[in-house]
């Protein structure tokens, strides 16, 4: 076989660039080379490794991946301006998958978030989710538990010539900040990963750029739980676990590793675990890490494994008797040592249920309720496009639960309204918000139903603002304390359905220190905001 020499071209965001050298800060370049000779299983025999220096000493070290035939890739996503040297190397001493040069990171000049203000991180109180450079990021994501089955070059719906860049096109429109995706539905592997399809990967490659480009933070998994798992084995988990590192960890991505990966009594969950440490091992963006979880009971589940930062947890759907969640229920995360963000990411999918559904209400009633009980943001899903249903009876999975096809979940009311939450939180410093539970020292609710009082959820910044949620169909007495006596309130209803202010019948408030609240307009959830006014 000829042997070929080093690409000498650079890759950025799937544009060549020969010869280029210049690429912009937190955007992914690709550094392309062709090995010498032929290997016999060239995904398991040989490793590709770079390792990026900047001018000021920062060091990042990246695995490269095997692309199919004789070409290896690195990828690589500069953290901050000026040149970056870097020294690429192999296991199987092939010159021609070796090299030394430079990439000149320059300023972005775009507007996708992402790379305007870095990657997304854990925050210092460990409370929520910042870009690199501090700013506050709201997660809200949207669920496509089948992304690798949605459809890049076809569309049965009018006037559409991709459902997937359809899908996205709308929640990038809407506001969603982040895919919520893994790979059920596609063999990517073989048993115990001894090889890659390759093409399945670069399909999975155009998805995650054009997501990018969207500006969506990509919230990814290896897979999930169930016999997956046991396809893979510990040992194949790991090299699946490397892979997706090498060939995702230069994106804006946060890594879930695997869907429920506690299910069937932790059957699985050795596995992984393995995988986790993996991409920790090779993750040198320290992207948030976490495990999507099944059963919730244990908030210290992970307190031990040094790669776990963050808590993903599923709430339950409401028609399986979970659903909207007890707040003790986030209590148990938010009160946990160590601290640890938590994300609900999973509750109450919209239309979700044969004979009885899930609805718009109860997606909403899950989603103020866990922020307003310190998660740092929510996971939205729909009957249609979490299992990508392109018909009502071609869909990845689980059509018996329910018959919607991608478009009419598309298309359902709680997508626009997860947007007047983000929206109705970021007028506030939401990230200062801290839950008062049930704390008899900041709020008393009078009812002699457990469940009745479970739809009264209050949290506060300080005694700057108050926000209770009320979503009982009936009035329940709630009374809200430690406000400034020195300090003047202003009241008011916000509808979570329209995103619309309504006044409240007592407009303002002074001189006290104890406030009840008033009734609702309607027996409609609302919620009453009562926020210092200044004078």
């Amino acid at each position: 076989m000829k042997k070929h020499l080093i690409c000498l071209f650079l890759a950025v965001s799937l544009v060549n660039i020969y010869g280029g050298t210049k690429v912009e800060v937190w955007k992914q370049a690709e550094l392309v080379f062709n090995g010498s000779r032929c290997y016999d299983n060239p995904f398991l025999d040989v490793e590709v490794n770079a390792v990026f220096v900047s001018s000021e000493g920062d060091t990042i070290k990246r695995p490269g991946f095997w692309d199919g035939e004789s070409t290896w890739k690195v990828r690589f996503a500069p953290t901050k301006t000026g040149k970056w040297k870097y020294t690429v190397f192999n296991n199987v001493d092939d010159k021609a998958l070796e090299g030394n040069g430079y990439i000149d990171a320059v300023k972005y000049n775009g507007q996708v978030p992402a790379f305007k203000n870095g990657f997304v991180k854990i925050s210092e109180d460990k409370r929520h989710f910042v870009f690199n450079n501090g700013k506050p990021f709201f997660y809200i994501g949207d669920t496509h538990w089948f992304i690798t089955l949605e459809k890049w070059d076809e569309c049965n719906v009018k006037g559409c010539r991709s459902q997937f860049k359809f899908m996205a096109n709308k929640r990038a429109q809407q506001g969603f900040t982040v895919y919520q995706v893994q790979t059920n539905g596609c063999p990517l592997v073989e048993d115990s990963v001894t090889s890659v399809d390759v093409s399945a990967f670069r399909d999975i490659d155009r998805k995650f750029d054009y997501l990018v480009n969207k500006g969506f933070v990509i919230t990814t998994a290896i897979g999930s739980a169930h016999n997956y798992a046991l396809r893979l084995g510990v040992k194949g988990a790991e090299r699946l676990a490397k892979y997706w590192v090498a060939r995702y960890g230069a994106y804006p991505v946060i890594w879930m590793t695997a869907q429920e990966v506690d299910l069937d009594k932790h059957k699985y969950l050795d596995i992984w675990k393995a995988a986790a440490e993996e991409i920790d091992k090779y993750d040198d963006y320290r992207h948030p890490h976490s495990a999507h979880m099944w059963d919730n009971s244990n908030a210290g589940m992970f307190d031990k494994d040094e790669w776990h930062n963050f808590n993903m947890v599923q709430g339950g759907h409401i028609i399986w008797g979970g659903g909207t969640q007890t707040k003790d229920f986030y209590k148990n995360f938010y009160g946990h040592n160590p601290v640890k963000p938590f994300l609900e990411a999973e509750a109450n999918y919209e239309g979700l249920g044969k004979d009885k559904q899930c609805t718009t209400e109860d997606i909403r009633n899950a989603a103020y309720k866990s922020m307003l009980c310190g998660s740092l943001g929510f996971g939205y899903g729909v009957q249609g496009i979490w299992e990508n249903c392109y018909t009502t009876e071609d869909c990845g999975c689980c059509a018996e639960w329910g018959a919607k096809s991608w478009y009419d979940g598309l298309m359902a009311e709680g997508g626009n309204q997860m947007i007047i939450m983000k929206k109705f939180f970021q007028s506030f410093e939401w990230w200062k918000l801290e839950p008062c539970f049930d704390d008899n020292n900041r709020v008393t609710i009078n009812s002699d139903s457990d469940k009745e009082r479970e739809k009264a959820v209050l949290s506060s910044i300080s005694d700057k603002v108050f926000i209770l949620y009320l979503y009982s169909k009936d009035n329940i007495a709630v009374t809200i304390k430690n406000l400034n006596k020195n300090k003047s309130y202003d009241v008011n209803w916000f509808n979570p359905r329209n995103g619309k202010y309504e006044k409240a019948a007592v407009k303002n408030i002074t001189g006290i220190t104890e406030f009840k609240a008033p009734d609702k307009p309607s027996e409609a959830d609302y919620l009453l905001v009562i926020k210092q006014s200044g004078k």
